[in-house]
C-alpha cells in the first residue's frame, strides 16, 4: 500500500526547498548590488518581475513603508520575533 503521508511529506519538502530557492533568486534580481542588464536578463529568463530601475526608498513612502513590489529582506530579517522577556 503506498504511503500517501509520507508522499506529501516529501512533497511539502521539496516545495519548501524550491519556494526558497525562488525567493533567493528574486532577492538576487531585486539587488542593486548587481549587474543590471544580468539581473533584468535573469528575470525575464525565469518569467520573474524585472527590478524597476526607480531607486526605492522607505522614506518617500507618507507611513515609512516600503511599496508593495519593493521584496528585498527587512533590516529585521532572520532576527528572532521573539523579545528577551519571554520564556
Amino acid at each position: 500500500m503506498p504511503d500517501l503521508a509520507g508522499d506529501l511529506a516529501n512533497a511539502e519538502n521539496e516545495l519548501a526547498r524550491l519556494r526558497g530557492i525562488v525567493a533567493d533568486t528574486a532577492a538576487w534580481i531585486h539587488d542593486d548590488a548587481y549587474d543590471s542588464e544580468a539581473r533584468c536578463a535573469l528575470a525575464r529568463r525565469l518569467k520573474l518581475p524585472e527590478p524597476s530601475s526607480r531607486a526605492r526608498s522607505t522614506l518617500s513612502a507618507p507611513d515609512g513603508h516600503r511599496p508593495a513590489d519593493d521584496h528585498r529582506p527587512g533590516p529585521n530579517a532572520g532576527q528572532s520575533t521573539r523579545s528577551t522577556t519571554e520564556d
